[in-house]
């Protein structure tokens, strides 16, 4: 099962709230969502189809993010201290101060 089975990848919430801004053209609150939007179907590569109440049918795309790119200071900084926390581990392991 997994990556096997299902082609599709996982959108950001940022990229499916900017790409949904465009269709339904205003906020994505769940209210406007509600109004113009019956349901959105995700297909691989990164195809998005907006089913929408009025029987629209919208395909729209996402472009991948690097990893990199979607790392919050946050992440970056808890990454960086789990590192330093190996580091020293495997220094002591090694005989090293």
């Amino acid at each position: 099962m997994g990556k096997e089975a299902c082609g599709s990848k996982a959108v950001l919430a940022d990229e499916l709230d900017r790409i949904t801004r465009e269709v339904i053209g205003c906020d994505c609150t769940e209210e406007n969502i509600d109004k113009f939007i019956d349901f959105v179907e995700v297909f691989p590569n990164n195809r998005l189809v907006y089913h929408m109440r009025n029987d629209e049918v919208i395909c729209r795309s996402w472009k991948d993010l690097d990893r990199k790119t979607c790392w919050t200071p946050e992440m970056k900084e808890k990454a960086r201290q789990k590192r330093l926390e190996y580091m020293e581990k495997e220094a002591k392991a090694n005989g090293e101060s």
